[in-house]
């Protein structure tokens, strides 16, 4: 086992022991100029357990050595060094090979020079199939996803999110893990505020949910409008009315979401989280004065008054000597309030009935009159 060196038909000499160098003056190579060719240089690795053979010379062009490296393995290999020029002597080095895998789960990878950073090694032959760099949509941050791995998994090493442009250290053992909390809309009911943050950033999500009593299967949202869509049917939910933006139906405000490839997308999750509020429950609808409101199922008057869902700007009055606590609006005389049919006054604490037609009524002598 080792290394033979021959120039020519000469044997230079011979590296048995790891660690060993052999130097060739460059008085002995075949000139061309200044340089001297390489062609007749041999260096035979004889089968042996993966060490190698490093070939150094300098190369003007880089202005630094250049290596050529030659290992060990089943078979006896030459290391070829045809047409290459040398620009002084050449040295000839028997070591180790060094060390070039690293673990991510314990599971082995291989890494060299060309893929010494995060950001060649995913898009190189050494990473799993579908490794990527991807952006933390809550920070606008990129970090190194494994491919396989859940979609907002990053690879860390002792609790560091590994950046694209950090440098992967052979030998270490990496690990992967969520890089951001991931959100799953799946299950959940929502009531989009009044007025949404516009214009949107146009995208298109395949997302399940009802609004109003239909299915939908996709969300779109474009500049200044929000489409809920079927195969059958594209609604507009939001968009200019003859002005501002708003809701073509207030029933619309309402989503249930039953899932979709895109229940669990970070930038639908931002969107809907800033411009809606998640509800407990089922979300029932209701009027006064033919105005559409919601509320959850069960909720108060004096729940409903503090919540998103007063659009209208409701709000609790307190009792007067001869006027009970009440619902009532600021641009209503002081005595009136929000009554149902059966001329009584709604209470505060009364809850609110679905699919009801309440009105504005004025309280005079302890009669209501609508």
């Amino acid at each position: 086992m080792g290394v033979t060196v021959t120039y020519g038909n000469t044997t230079v000499g011979s590296l048995t022991q790891l660690g060993q160098k052999m130097r060739i003056p460059s008085t002995t190579l075949t000139q061309n100029g200044t340089a001297y060719y390489l062609d007749d240089i041999k260096i035979e690795c004889n089968p042996t357990s993966g060490n190698q053979v490093r070939c150094s010379y300098w190369d003007p062009y880089q202005s630094d050595y250049t290596d050529i490296f030659a290992t060990e393995d089943a078979v006896t290999q030459v290391l070829d060094v045809a047409d290459q020029l040398a620009f002084g002597p050449i040295m000839i080095t028997y070591e180790e090979v060094p060390e070039t895998t690293f673990t991510i789960d314990g599971t082995t990878y291989d890494v060299d020079a060309d893929t010494a950073y995060w950001y060649d090694w995913v898009n190189s032959s050494y990473a799993q199939s579908g490794s990527s760099l991807e952006m933390d949509p809550n920070s606008s941050t990129y970090f190194v996803h494994l491919g396989g791995s859940a979609s907002n998994y990053g690879i860390f090493y002792n609790g560091s999110l590994q950046a694209p442009g950090d440098e992967i250290v052979v030998g270490r053992a990496y690990t992967t893990g969520a890089a951001y909390e991931q959100h799953d809309l799946t299950g959940t009911t929502w009531y989009f505020n009044s007025s949404l943050d516009y214009p949107f950033t146009s995208d298109n999500y395949s997302l399940n949910f009802t609004s109003n009593g239909v299915s939908y299967t996709n969300l779109q949202l474009d500049d200044y409008d929000m489409y809920y869509s079927n195969p059958n049917i594209t609604t507009t939910a939001y968009g200019p009315q003859s002005g501002p933006p708003d809701w073509t139906n207030q029933n619309y405000r309402t989503i249930s979401i039953t899932g979709g490839t895109d229940a669990t997308n970070a930038a639908l999750y931002a969107f809907i989280s800033s411009n809606a509020t998640q509800t407990g429950g089922a979300i029932i609808s209701f009027s006064i004065t033919g105005v559409t409101y919601c509320a959850d199922s069960g909720m108060t008057w004096t729940q409903w008054c503090s919540s998103t869902y007063n659009s209208g700007g409701y709000s609790v009055a307190s009792a007067s000597a001869k006027i009970p606590s009440r619902i009532t609006k600021g641009s209503y005389e002081p005595n009136a309030g929000v009554g149902v049919n059966n001329n009584t006054l709604v209470s505060p604490t009364d809850t609110i009935i679905g699919n009801t037609a309440y009105v504005i009524a004025t309280y005079s002598a302890g009669v209501v009159i609508i």
